[in-house]
Protein backbone atom coordinates (compact mmCIF):
# COMPACT_ATOMS: atom_id res chain seq x y z
CA UNK A 1 0.00 0.00 0.00
CA UNK A 2 1.51 3.52 -1.12
CA UNK A 3 1.62 6.24 1.65
CA UNK A 4 0.41 9.55 1.05
CA UNK A 5 3.41 11.79 1.64
CA UNK A 6 1.93 14.81 0.19
CA UNK A 7 -1.34 16.78 -0.50
CA UNK A 8 -1.36 19.39 -3.37
CA UNK A 9 -4.03 21.93 -3.45
CA UNK A 10 -4.70 24.68 -6.97
CA UNK A 11 -5.06 27.96 -5.27
CA UNK A 12 -7.87 29.89 -7.00
CA UNK A 13 -11.19 28.48 -7.05
CA UNK A 14 -9.96 26.11 -4.76
CA UNK A 15 -8.30 27.43 -1.41
CA UNK A 16 -9.60 31.33 -2.73
CA UNK A 17 -12.92 32.23 -3.49
CA UNK A 18 -11.33 33.41 -7.18
CA UNK A 19 -15.02 34.13 -8.83
CA UNK A 20 -15.49 37.07 -5.92
CA UNK A 21 -11.63 37.82 -6.24
CA UNK A 22 -12.32 38.38 -9.68
CA UNK A 23 -15.78 40.86 -9.46
CA UNK A 24 -13.71 43.02 -6.82
CA UNK A 25 -10.72 43.40 -8.97
CA UNK A 26 -13.09 44.10 -12.29
CA UNK A 27 -15.12 46.95 -10.37
CA UNK A 28 -11.75 48.42 -9.10
CA UNK A 29 -10.73 48.42 -12.53
CA UNK A 30 -14.04 50.29 -13.67
CA UNK A 31 -13.84 52.60 -11.14
CA UNK A 32 -10.13 52.99 -12.33
CA UNK A 33 -11.45 53.52 -16.22
CA UNK A 34 -14.37 55.03 -15.84
CA UNK A 35 -14.43 57.31 -12.57
CA UNK A 36 -17.70 59.46 -13.21
CA UNK A 37 -19.70 56.22 -13.36
CA UNK A 38 -21.73 54.93 -10.59
CA UNK A 39 -21.36 51.55 -8.70
CA UNK A 40 -24.56 50.57 -8.21
CA UNK A 41 -26.06 51.29 -12.02
CA UNK A 42 -27.20 48.85 -14.81
CA UNK A 43 -24.22 50.59 -17.20
CA UNK A 44 -21.28 49.95 -13.97
CA UNK A 45 -22.48 46.64 -13.46
CA UNK A 46 -22.54 45.67 -17.31
CA UNK A 47 -18.57 46.46 -17.88
CA UNK A 48 -17.46 44.66 -15.02
CA UNK A 49 -19.62 41.80 -15.96
CA UNK A 50 -18.29 42.09 -19.66
CA UNK A 51 -14.78 41.82 -18.22
CA UNK A 52 -15.71 38.60 -16.46
CA UNK A 53 -17.19 37.00 -19.72
CA UNK A 54 -14.18 38.25 -20.87
CA UNK A 55 -11.83 36.38 -18.25
CA UNK A 56 -13.33 33.23 -18.80
CA UNK A 57 -13.00 31.77 -15.22
CA UNK A 58 -9.04 33.10 -15.49
CA UNK A 59 -8.29 31.63 -18.29
CA UNK A 60 -8.06 34.08 -20.24
CA UNK A 61 -4.72 36.27 -20.75
CA UNK A 62 -5.66 39.49 -18.99
CA UNK A 63 -3.79 41.37 -22.49
CA UNK A 64 -6.75 40.16 -24.20
CA UNK A 65 -9.75 40.79 -21.40
CA UNK A 66 -8.19 44.47 -21.59
CA UNK A 67 -8.39 44.29 -25.23
CA UNK A 68 -11.48 43.96 -25.55
CA UNK A 69 -12.78 46.63 -22.84
CA UNK A 70 -10.92 48.99 -25.32
CA UNK A 71 -12.43 47.56 -28.18
CA UNK A 72 -16.03 47.77 -26.56
CA UNK A 73 -15.67 51.09 -25.56
CA UNK A 74 -13.71 52.72 -27.55
CA UNK A 75 -10.83 53.58 -25.38
CA UNK A 76 -7.51 54.40 -25.75
CA UNK A 77 -5.13 51.44 -26.65
CA UNK A 78 -2.83 52.50 -23.90
CA UNK A 79 -5.09 51.59 -21.12
CA UNK A 80 -4.56 47.92 -22.33
CA UNK A 81 -0.69 48.05 -20.86
CA UNK A 82 -1.85 49.89 -17.95
CA UNK A 83 -4.46 47.42 -17.17
CA UNK A 84 -2.37 44.71 -17.94
CA UNK A 85 0.36 46.02 -15.19
CA UNK A 86 -1.84 47.39 -12.45
CA UNK A 87 -3.74 43.46 -12.59
CA UNK A 88 -0.19 42.18 -12.03
CA UNK A 89 0.40 44.51 -9.07
CA UNK A 90 -2.07 44.27 -6.82
CA UNK A 91 -4.91 41.32 -8.03
CA UNK A 92 -3.20 39.53 -5.07
CA UNK A 93 -4.68 42.49 -2.83
CA UNK A 94 -8.36 41.03 -3.76
CA UNK A 95 -7.64 37.65 -2.80
CA UNK A 96 -10.69 36.02 -0.63
CA UNK A 97 -9.86 32.49 1.58
CA UNK A 98 -12.11 30.32 1.60
CA UNK A 99 -13.53 29.59 5.29
CA UNK A 100 -11.90 27.28 6.90
CA UNK A 101 -8.78 27.28 4.79
CA UNK A 102 -6.16 28.02 6.84
CA UNK A 103 -6.92 25.80 9.91
CA UNK A 104 -7.73 23.39 7.40
CA UNK A 105 -3.72 23.66 5.42
CA UNK A 106 -2.67 23.72 9.45
CA UNK A 107 -4.04 20.27 10.22
CA UNK A 108 -3.02 18.51 7.38
CA UNK A 109 1.07 20.04 7.92
CA UNK A 110 0.85 17.96 11.31
CA UNK A 111 1.07 15.01 8.81
CA UNK A 112 1.58 15.54 5.03
CA UNK A 113 4.01 18.20 3.26
CA UNK A 114 1.31 20.92 1.22
CA UNK A 115 1.69 22.51 -1.52
CA UNK A 116 0.39 24.78 -3.66
CA UNK A 117 0.08 24.60 -7.89
CA UNK A 118 -1.28 26.45 -10.19
CA UNK A 119 -1.39 27.45 -14.05
CA UNK A 120 -1.43 31.16 -13.42
CA UNK A 121 0.92 33.97 -14.15
CA UNK A 122 3.64 32.68 -11.63
CA UNK A 123 4.59 36.51 -10.01
CA UNK A 124 0.38 36.62 -9.37
CA UNK A 125 0.68 33.54 -7.39
CA UNK A 126 4.10 33.94 -5.60
CA UNK A 127 2.19 37.45 -5.00
CA UNK A 128 -1.34 35.94 -4.14
CA UNK A 129 0.90 33.44 -1.63
CA UNK A 130 2.41 35.80 0.06
CA UNK A 131 -0.59 38.29 1.18
CA UNK A 132 -2.38 35.49 2.45
CA UNK A 133 0.50 34.13 4.57
CA UNK A 134 1.26 30.85 3.18
CA UNK A 135 4.92 31.36 2.22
Amino acid sequence: MTKIKAIVFDFDGTLSCRPRCAYDKYKSDVHYVFPDLKENTIEFESVVQNLLTWDQYGTINKDYVYRQLVKTYNLDEEWVDVLTKRWLEDFHTFSILREGVKETLIKLRENYKVGCITNGNSQTQHSKLEYCNFR
